[in-house]
């Protein structure tokens, strides 16, 4: 209150007299005066520095020599290749000792002559079209995420159902964790796309200025706009690199708690939730030619997640050497670890299991539910039936052969099998379903070594052979001549092999930890990387009418799985 009494004066007019009225209004008065003498001159507000002019003729005088080459068109423009700026006969004293000086008008011929004008405004289209390709890209993983949500929350859901009030509130904990995970996620892709838009809509505007000068055909517009978009171009593009360093896919994984089978009512968790960093499914930086499509580029995207095998356990060494579906969508494996064969639900729920007395090695379907299973360290053959509606496994039939017999095949009601792997005398040969020998197939005319056959696969009169001691994908017809032969320095230890309905055949690298697709014409590419594959597979299969890869582990019961789009 002292304070703000000092600077104001309170007066009670009823008993005020003139002379204190007349005292404080020159105070008030004389401060007012005070306060605009020091104030600058009201034409010194628009002056190019910040300082106030004795008189407005020399303010006048110095604003008609302040100029703007960027957005004004002068006269006797000329360009400093030294300093590289344009400059007119009003800021010639600037330059007057620069030695390299030329026309504007000229300068503007050469840049239109030598294509300079052409390549800046082809960067600068490059540039938004690569930023389009971020943010369809971005758009994309955004969508894949939501899929995955709606296909999580379906597994909870099952064991809500399954298990009841048991765990009502340890599903509402982890509901409420990957809706929260999710959104976090999502809000960071928006982000990132944001930032895209924003750089693109700025080089859009540059690049319609340079557009629209250069349709004009001035010389100065051309080559000042010329010379603000090419020093502006290299932020442009360190500030998308910089984003595209960035870029990674991030998805997440629901791990179901094996214990909830036997101890419901005792779990703290129905499960844990697991983010999985892919690398970036991008092109190379700025490259937006040829460029495929999103779903072409990558496979990251999880319908079901990743499918934990339930009842396996720990796998050792040797773990899942191969597994196929049934068209009822269940899952099929054998687990040479463990000598086992199981039976597993699109969840991971085991339906049956058959255990064998030695290590298991391979299986082929000869119908709809009964399969051979290859046991080579016994030399057998044996035949299971498969009941899925009582959930039960039937050995039908166990056959003994001369020699041991390792990967199988189903071949027009016969079967073909894999002999002697690793000995001079490795073969192929056909035999019928009780395991009687009919041909020897031998393999001569092999551009690679034919040496140790790991798996193998029969459809349209040709056999699909992947050669681990040749890291080589083999092709033969029916009497062993080989027709096609894949081989590269990134393809290691071939192993499990698939078709689908068009013919394309996947085969996964085992020590590349890879898979490769190989078209019908013979065209291979590679659609899942060591970053997606993350360990070593060893066997791959399709499902679901050939949409979902399924890829299966030596080390591991969790089977990833992929979604074409």
């Amino acid at each position: 209150m002292k304070e703000w009494s000092q600077n104001h004066s309170i007066v009670i007019l009823d008993n005020a007299s003139s002379e204190t009225l007349k005292t404080i209004l020159f105070q008030q008065f004389h401060r007012s005066q005070q306060d605009l003498s020091q104030r600058p001159n009201r034409w010194s507000r628009r002056a190019p520095l910040n300082e106030g002019f004795e008189s407005k003729s020399k303010y006048l005088n110095a604003l008609a020599n302040n100029h703007d080459h960027e957005t004004e068109d002068l006269d006797n423009e000329r360009y400093c290749t030294e300093h590289q700026v344009v400059f007119c006969s009003k800021c010639k004293d600037n330059h007057s000792e620069c030695k390299k000086t030329t026309s504007v008008v000229s300068l503007a011929d050469k840049l239109l002559k030598r294509g300079d004008i052409s390549q800046i405004i082809s960067e600068y289209k490059n540039f938004i079209r690569f930023s389009d390709i971020m943010v369809c890209d971005r758009l994309n993983q955004e969508k894949q995420l939501e899929s995955q949500r709606n296909e999580i929350f379906p597994t909870i859901q099952s064991m809500k159902n399954q298990f009841g009030q048991m765990i009502n509130g340890k599903v509402t904990n982890i509901e409420n964790e990957i809706n929260e995970k999710m959104d976090k996620i999502i809000k960071s892709i928006r982000l990132y796309i944001e930032k895209c838009k924003r750089a693109k809509l700025l080089a859009q505007s540059d690049l319609d200025s340079l557009l629209a000068v250069s349709d004009k055909r001035v010389s100065g517009p051309i080559v000042k706009t010329y010379f603000r978009l090419k020093t502006k171009y290299p932020i442009y593009e360190k500030y998308l690199k910089d984003l595209y360093s960035e870029t990674e896919f991030i998805s997440l994984q629901f791990v179901p708690n094996e214990e909830i089978l036997t101890l419901p009512n005792i779990v703290t968790s129905v499960g844990t939730l697991k983010e999985r960093h892919c690398s970036s499914t991008l092109p190379p930086f700025m490259s937006v030619d040829n460029i495929r499509p999103f779903s072409e580029r990558s496979l990251s995207y999880r319908k079901h997640g990743d499918i934990r095998l339930f009842g396996l356990g720990i796998l050792g060494k040797g773990g899942i050497t191969s597994v196929k579906c049934t068209t009822g969508g269940y899952i099929m494996a054998v687990a040479r670890s463990t000598c086992e064969f199981r039976v597993f639900t699109a969840r991971g729920w085991t339906v049956a299991h058959r255990t064998f007395s030695s290590l298991p090695w391979d299986f082929a379907f000869i119908s709809e539910n009964d399969v051979v299973v290859t046991l080579p360290g016994d030399k057998k053959l044996v035949t299971l039936n498969v009941d899925l509606t009582l959930r039960k496994i039937i050995q039908v039939k166990e056959v003994s052969l001369p020699e041991a017999c390792w990967a199988v095949t189903e071949c027009k009601g016969k079967l073909i099998g894999t002999f002697a792997p690793y000995e001079p005398n490795v073969h192929l040969k056909v035999m019928t379903l009780d395991g009687t020998p009919e041909k020897v197939i031998e393999i001569s005319d092999s551009p690679v070594p034919f040496r140790a056959p790991q798996n193998l696969l029969y459809h349209r009169d040709k056999l699909y052979i992947s050669d681990t001691y040749s890291h080589a994908l083999i092709v033969t017809d029916l009497e062993g001549h080989v027709t096609f032969a894949f081989k590269s320095a990134e393809f290691e230890n071939p192993a499990g092999i698939t078709v689908d309905h068009q013919g394309n055949i996947y085969v996964c690298g085992k020590a590349s930890r890879n898979v490769f697709q190989i078209s019908g014409q013979g065209e291979v590419r590679e659609i899942l990387s060591p970053n997606e594959c993350a360990s070593r597979p060893s066997c791959v299969s399709l499902c679901g009418n050939g949409s979902i890869l399924l890829l299966a582990f030596t080390d591991s019961n969790v089977i990833k799985s992929f979604q074409f789009k």
